[in-house]
């Protein structure tokens, strides 16, 4: 059974921190995580932003990089971005596409 919030974005604060869960089909829902995360993290002055990525089973070079922009963004508001919970199909993905991981930070879990 798909738990109710895979199919949605959402944003919680834990100490500090901006966690956004992303849902499993990330299509269309860019402007929200964004309008979401930037206020989050201006409002909140969180000192971290958690990527939470585990509902995702596919990633494209589009989704790729308006995370990657997104990151960008909050990173130029003072959080520190974490991405979690990488699948093993999209970090292999990431590896052979040969997108510019640079600058970014990845834990397995939270």
């Amino acid at each position: 059974m798909v738990p109710p919030f895979a199919n949605s974005l959402t944003t919680t604060f834990v100490n500090g921190c901006l966690v956004v869960t992303f849902p499993g089909d990330l299509a269309g829902c860019f402007d929200e995580a964004r309008q979401a995360s930037l206020k989050g993290v201006s409002a909140s002055a969180a000192r971290a932003a958690v990527f939470e990525l585990s509902a995702v089973l596919f990633l494209d070079r589009v989704e790729f990089d308006a995370l990657r922009a997104l990151a960008g963004m909050l990173a130029l508001l003072g959080a520190r971005v974490v991405w979690v919970g990488l699948r093993p199909g999209v970090v292999a993905w990431l590896v052979r596409a040969e997108v510019n991981l640079e600058g970014l930070e990845f834990e397995r879990d939270l």
